[in-house]
């Protein structure tokens, strides 16, 4: 066992400096600093600017194979526009062939020329067998102290007083201790491990620190400079292609268009972070909802996670029946004949299912958007059974194997409640005094 740990650290460094060096060499590159580790740190990048290539230009032939294949997916998406047409599988299958082949024309890998590479900065890392590698990403290489100071220092060289305060300065700043990497990681971690608690303690701040470094990050095109891997992203949709035109799809519009979004003018993290806080505590909370709404994923009927989705929009106390009803485009143009009859018979029974039973598809599926959406006139009892008509995979249903323990109140539950009572406590300042 090592007793003097910062030996073996120095030896570590001494060693990769060298291999370092010789990579810098190999490929062109302006600086390099190395990390003994197989990660950067976050502390390391986070001011530095990340160097970007520039993807090379489609050839000929490359440009012309594109057009083929926009020309056929043109194709394939046009007869698909059409009600009758079902296509084959084989068709379906070089239909995703060609949108599979047309990603990988247009979405090349970028390329750093030689001239980016001889000023840029990389850093060596130790890759997973313990050799070292460049890490993939470059960044701009910052400007020296010295560099930066050469015209002020050329034009004071007459002055003694600033001469004789310069080099008081640099006495000052080479009687500094060299810290290893490893010595700046260590006082990195204990720092934050100091505020991480103190933010643990204060659950008003932390909420409203976590809802700040959620919305930041997925409100800006870049976050490269938030030190926390806390994210509300939204998840893959099912169907890329499928964009509902519902009222829960409007009023989610209205709710997007609402948000205060005036801290995000602001270019510094901690600027936008206190014009944040500033905000009313109702516009705060609107973005609280926002980011947590937004990361739901959609579920299939019959998965395991839909069971919990099912929980929440009971809790909630959603009508389904109020905010959704079936129409041709969403729901009955993708059944049979026969299964929008049966939903006929369902709510109308046989004699309903007859009156109907000579449409054509696209006739049929238009006349049960108008009777399940209440727009028909028909006996009441059955359009009330119509109006409250839902297929099962819209319903938010009871598990079938018993009954799940309910809240008859919630009030006294809210998480909001809760915070604004910690927030009120005398605890929070004296915990940050004794600390």
């Amino acid at each position: 066992r090592w007793i003097d740990t910062h030996i073996l650290d120095d030896l570590a460094e001494t060693k990769l400096a060298a291999q370092a060096e010789a990579l810098r060499e190999r490929e062109g590159l302006g600086e390099v600093r190395i990390v003994t580790g197989a990660r950067i740190p976050y502390m390391e990048t986070y001011a530095l600017q990340p160097l970007t290539g520039v993807a090379e230009p489609l050839t000929q032939e490359q440009e012309a194979r594109k057009q083929e294949i926009e020309e056929e997916i043109a194709e394939i998406e046009l007869l698909a526009e059409n009600e009758a047409y079902e296509p084959e599988e084989d068709e379906e299958q070089r239909y995703a062939a060609l949108q599979a082949e047309l990603t990988a024309i247009i979405e090349r890998e970028v390329v750093i020329d030689p001239e980016q590479k001889a000023t840029a900065l990389g850093y060596v890392v130790l890759g997973q067998d313990g050799t070292p590698q460049i890490h993939h990403q470059l960044y701009v290489a910052p400007v020296s102290d010295e560099e930066s100071g050469e015209a002020d220092d050329d034009g004071d060289e007459g002055d003694d007083n600033a001469s004789v305060e310069t080099q008081e300065n640099d006495t000052a700043e080479n009687a500094r201790p060299v810290m290893s990497q490893r010595l700046r990681e260590m006082l990195a971690m204990m720092k934050t491990e100091l505020l991480a608690v103190h933010v643990a303690s204060d659950p008003a701040f932390a909420l409203d620190l976590g809802t700040f470094i959620m919305v930041d990050r997925e409100s800006r095109l870049a976050s490269f400079d938030m030190p926390s891997d806390l994210r509300a992203s939204v998840p893959s949709r099912l169907l890329p292609d499928f964009k509902p035109e519902t009222a829960a799809a409007g009023e989610w519009t209205k709710l997007d268009e609402a948000l205060d979004r005036s801290w995000l003018h602001h270019q510094a993290v901690p600027d936008r972070y206190d014009a944040f806080c500033a905000l009313h505590d109702d516009a705060r909370a609107a973005w609280l909802g926002w980011a947590i709404a937004r990361t739901l994923h959609a579920v299939s009927a019959g998965r395991r996670e839909a069971g919990f989705l099912d929980h929440l929009g009971r809790k909630l106390g959603i009508d389904v029946a109020a905010w959704w009803r079936p129409t041709a485009l969403t729901y009955f143009d993708k059944l049979t004949k026969p299964g929008i009859l049966a939903l006929f018979e369902e709510i109308g029974g046989l004699e309903l299912r007859m009156r109907y039973s000579g449409s054509k598809k696209h006739d049929l599926a238009a006349s049960a958007e108008r009777l399940f959406g209440g727009d028909v006139i028909i006996e009441p009892e059955i359009q009330e059974r119509a109006l409250v008509w839902l297929p099962d995979e819209m319903r938010f249903a009871a598990p079938e194997n018993g009954e799940e323990p309910t809240s008859p109140d919630n009030s006294g539950h809210d998480l909001a409640d809760m915070v604004n009572k910690e927030g009120d406590s005398e605890g929070d300042e004296s915990f940050a005094q004794a600390a």
